[in-house]
């Protein structure tokens, strides 16, 4: 059974006892928490670098069914033991993954200067775990405020396009407008974007549309040298299908300034919501698509562009009838990536 207590006059640290109010002062955010936890594991992260969101699947159904963990996951923590003892961070809940799961998903960053690293649980009070995915991501846009961060943009590109709006919606970004199409020698679209560099891994979550063309290109995620029409691009996007058809993934590439663009298929069935990949990695960008955000399937061959940093990503849309239509999206999440990519693993369980 899960148990609790606190020490008077100190804060359980598990490694010993810190006085004052249990503020951390450390890196990563949280802070040290009031009472001990009943079990931890180490995570074992061989050859992760630093700054790079890693992500732990394990199994919290198990942890929830033997009565060592709360079912909501509050209790769940990650604890780094490094150059400032022992200091609890950020770790966040994959949006396409649950508590009480066998194969819960939760990313934590590698923190600068090294240490060992532990998944502590087993805290029947524990609530408000440190879990802010800017701590996490290089980016990560969920679109629960009341607007969206001054990083990003929202344009019309090309002939025939109109941004109307980009509007937070109840945790989703309502993109409003119209465009005659993505692809041939130049696009005619709008787009949702932001500058990266790098190699890095961006995620998109396609979650409904309304009032867009049987041909309309909805959303996905998108890499390009510029604004212009004919640019040289990247992406993974969704065609549309009239109502009651599956829509298809498209693996779409200009590799040259003001050439056809090309494309390869993927089914991508009937139901919203739709996951997206965009890997760019030592200079090839990589497709890749989810039906269900947990395994991701390559599309197409990579692209190779050439192209310098920064580079402008995002989310495009080109509704295709002449009209305006409306794209919702969930999230947007960018993180740093390195080849090969480390895989945490979950080691023996320690009774504390």
């Amino acid at each position: 059974m899960l148990r609790h207590f606190k020490v008077l006059g100190c804060v359980v640290l598990f490694s010993g006892c810190a006085t004052g109010t249990g503020d951390d002062g450390g890196r990563g955010g949280g802070s040290s928490p009031t009472a001990t936890f009943d079990f931890r594991a180490p995570i074992d992260i061989a050859g992760a670098p630093e700054e790079v969101a890693v992500e732990l699947v394990f199994s919290h159904a198990d942890l929830v069914d033997a009565e060592k963990s709360q079912a909501d996951g509050d209790d769940v923590r990650v604890f780094v033991d490094g150059p400032d003892g022992l200091v609890e961070i950020d770790r966040f809940l994959d949006p396409a993954s649950k508590w009480d799961a066998v194969d819960t998903r939760i990313w934590f960053k590698i923190q600068p200067g090294g240490g060992s690293y532990f998944l502590y649980y087993g805290w029947a009070d524990a609530e408000d775990p440190p879990a802010d995915p800017s701590n996490v991501f290089l980016l990560f846009e969920d679109f629960a405020g009341a607007d969206y961060d001054a990083g990003w943009s929202y344009d019309a590109i090309g002939t025939n396009a109109v941004a109307t709006s980009a509007l937070t919606d109840s945790g989703r970004l309502a993109m409003r407008g119209r465009g005659s199409d993505i692809g041939s020698t130049a696009d005619s679209m709008v787009f949702f974007h932001r500058e990266l560099d790098g190699d890095f891994t961006l995620d998109v979550r396609i979650a409904g549309e309304s009032s867009s063309g049987g041909t309309a290109k909805l959303g996905g995620v998108m890499l390009r040298e510029s604004l212009d029409p004919d640019s040289r691009f990247a992406g993974v996007l969704l065609l549309n299908a009239p109502s009651g058809m599956a829509r298809t993934f498209l693996n779409m590439q200009r590799t040259a300034t003001g050439t056809d663009a090309t494309q390869t298929t993927a089914a991508a069935g009937v139901e919203f919501p739709y996951h997206m990949r965009l890997r760019r990695s030592a200079g090839s960008t990589f497709s890749q698509y989810s039906l269900d955000g947990r395994t991701f399937n390559d599309i197409g061959g990579p692209a190779t562009l050439g192209l310098v940093d920064p580079v402008t990503v995002g989310v495009p849309y080109s509704n295709a009838s002449g009209a305006d239509g409306t794209l919702l999206v969930d999230f947007i999440r960018a993180r740093r990536i390195v080849s090969p990519e480390p895989v945490p693993i979950l080691g023996e369980e320690e009774n504390l």
